[in-house]
């Protein structure tokens, strides 16, 4: 049995030798973790990572002074063309998911743009026709044009999904497809 004192205003007691299993039993929720820690560092744990030393969610590549975070800002807000104003607005209430999720800003003709840059890694869009009906579902849009699909292609080229030389075919394919399934004939441009 081992006894000591937490920065709590009780006593802390290990019952026990060797378990594998340790159970917290009476401790207060604002030094849980601390307590929890002690316990570690009086048993055989050593190697754990500490939870004072871990990053918390979220806080991976978080800028390290205040000045970096307006870099950042400054950055974010040329990336996706928005005004300081609403990137730091944003940027108070979603803080480091700004990427994933600040493509829902931009204007209706830019959306597809910013969505697609996130579609492509987190929903696995390899193709522009599954980019374009499914993930992006674009054949909704009045303002789909064939310079969209042109971006779109872009993208999926500069992800590894096109070579150069299938993009022009895959844009033309995709555009037959939209006449032939969704009635849809795009202009050259917006």
């Amino acid at each position: 049995m081992t006894t000591f004192r937490a920065d709590s205003s009780r006593p802390v007691v290990i019952l026990g030798a060797g378990v594998q299993v340790l159970t917290l039993i009476g401790s207060k929720l604002t030094t849980c973790r601390e307590v929890a820690e002690l316990i570690l560092d009086e048993g055989s744990q050593k190697n754990l990572v500490r939870s004072d030393s871990r990053i918390v969610p979220g806080g991976e590549d978080w800028p390290d002074s205040p000045d970096a975070i307006e870099q950042h800002l400054r950055q974010l807000s040329a990336q996706y063309d928005l005004t300081e104003t609403l990137t730091l607005t944003v940027w108070s209430l979603i803080e480091n998911r700004f990427d994933e999720l600040a493509w829902f800003l931009a204007e209706p003709g830019r959306r597809h743009r910013h969505s697609a840059r996130w579609s492509i890694p987190h929903e696995f869009a390899t193709r522009l026709d599954d980019l374009v009906e499914r993930r992006l579902m674009l054949t909704i849009s009045s303002r789909l044009c064939r310079a969209n699909l042109g971006e779109l292609a872009a993208q999926l080229m500069a992800a590894g999904h096109l070579k150069p030389h299938e993009v022009e075919v895959t844009i033309d394919e995709a555009t037959k497809r939209l006449r032939h399934y969704y009635g849809k004939s795009l202009t050259p441009t917006a």
